[in-house]
């Protein structure tokens, strides 16, 4: 379709973000990232960090790498952030890494408190996100370039 923008990230961005970091993602993570990159759950308002992609360096700025790295706020050793609450609260959710694996369930890292508890949802919400942001996206482009 011509005007619609593509919307994930390659697996070659997802392989530098992993090796950089040194964790693998499981694979409903990178389904999302492959599918759109730049989801935000509507469910608790979080931001998931995208990988970085060259192609879109603005966009992808605040990506998991960095947000792991330079950007780690106080959390606990072996645990992975992979959103951050739009609340500003500093929450974030986090996967825990075993044997080089970042691994579900989805957890909760309270900023304030440091507690970590079992987050309501799961990998397959951050799927069923990005296919819906996705679908939205291209729609929109579709319509606007039959209008062009």
């Amino acid at each position: 379709m011509k005007g619609v923008p593509y919307l994930g990230a390659s697996a070659a961005c997802i392989a530098t973000a992993e090796a950089s970091l040194g964790v693998e993602f499981p694979k409903l993570l990178k389904r999302m990232w492959l599918t759109y990159n730049l989801v935000e759950l509507q469910r608790g308002h979080w931001r998931v960090f995208p990988v970085f992609d060259q192609a879109n360096p603005r966009k992808t700025s605040n990506d998991i790498a960095y947000e792991n790295t330079k950007g780690r706020r106080l959390m606990p050793d072996g645990i992975l952030g992979i959103a951050e609450s739009m609340s500003g609260s500093g929450n974030r959710l986090v996967l825990r890494i075993v044997s080089g694996m970042a691994e579900e369930p989805v957890l909760l890292f309270e900023y304030r408190s440091g507690k970590l508890s079992k987050w309501k949802g799961g990998l397959g919400d951050f799927v069923a996100e990005a296919e819906r942001s996705a679908k939205i996206v291209t729609r929109l482009a579709s319509r606007d370039s039959h209008e062009a």
